[in-house]
């Protein structure tokens, strides 16, 4: 009988049970790539390897890796005016904001001072011990082939030789650029390698670093409304291009900061092959991808939060 391997695109059932007892799980199957991460499934990994239909997988994950700790940093202060005029605000309310790149988020409002609103922008489930069980209902596709995903251009930042070679197998016919030493200080002066129609960047152990490259990135592939989809060769990527960022298992916690950041996918090291090319096919026919990922259809980046299932 197959067994799940990594990168097979897969449909589970899912319970998830916090630490102050809140339970969600899945009314309808969910679909995830193995070894990717998931929005809504954090810390999975790749547990779901040798599984058979209908067997489960249960794990506990850490708070660091589940919705991470609470940050006191992120207790912010901000103008009403922020806020929809008719909004009503109170203590304890989770209101739904948008950033500058047009993307939605949650915050918890703790005061409302006049025309200040002090608010709490860490994950309602932070800080919290996530008990996960995960079920497998079944493949998504049997065995087929790989997709025809046509000619591209890739371009890959600080990206490991190992990872280069499964890029290079996920995606034949493509050109494949290789970018090392680049920050976000001297991209903005100049983006190396062109334009690209997939953009990856390989985590590094400097965090800080590793984020501003995805931001700025990111905020270079957002196209205007009604802009043109153009080649620029001085200013990086043309809009549009996914942004993917390969993670060592040892820097899970990175993953939510680089999605937030823009990425609209993640992957674990080591990576294969069919992990990449189920990633960029389902992104190009608009279905979600892993995230935990991993990156995200637009309903799971407008609200990561959201579970597709009642609490029980």
């Amino acid at each position: 009988m197959r067994t799940v391997q990594q990168g097979d695109r897969v449909r589970v059932h899912y319970v998830k049970r916090w630490q102050d007892g809140s339970v969600a799980g899945s009314r309808e199957p969910v679909e995830l790539t193995v070894g990717t991460d998931h929005p809504r499934l954090p810390g999975l990994g790749a547990e779901l390897v040798g599984l058979v239909p209908g067997q489960a997988a249960t794990l506990t994950v850490p708070a660091e890796q589940a919705h991470g700790l609470s940050d006191p940093a992120r207790v912010r202060r901000w103008s009403r005016e922020r806020f929809p005029a008719g909004a009503r605000l109170r203590p304890g309310k989770l209101v739904r904001v948008t950033n500058g790149q047009g993307r939605h988020r949650l915050v918890r409002v703790l005061e409302v001072n006049g025309k200040v609103v002090v608010v709490d922008a860490n994950h309602p489930r932070a800080g919290q011990r996530l008990n996960l069980e995960v079920q497998f209902v079944a493949f998504c596709e049997p065995d087929a082939a790989s997709p025809d995903l046509g000619p591209g251009r890739a371009v890959a930042f600080d990206v490991d030789a190992a990872s280069l070679a499964s890029l290079r197998e996920a995606l034949p016919g493509w050109e494949i650029v290789a970018v090392h030493g680049t920050s976000a200080a001297s991209l903005a002066r100049g983006a190396p390698g062109g334009v690209a129609d997939l953009l990856i960047v390989g985590a590094r152990a400097n965090a800080t670093e590793t984020l501003g490259l995805c931001r700025l990135l990111a905020g270079r592939t957002a196209p205007a409304a009604g802009a043109p989809e153009e080649s620029d060769e001085a200013h990086g990527p043309p809009a549009g291009a996914p942004l993917l960022v390969l993670v060592a298992p040892e820097q899970q916690t990175l993953v939510g900061a680089a999605l937030e950041a823009g990425a609209r996918s993640c992957l674990f090291l080591p990576i294969h092959p069919k992990e990449v090319a189920s990633m960029l096919a389902h992104v190009r026919a608009g279905s979600r991808p892993g995230r935990h990922t991993l990156g995200l259809d637009r309903a799971e980046e407008t609200d990561p939060w959201q579970e597709d299932g009642g609490e029980a």
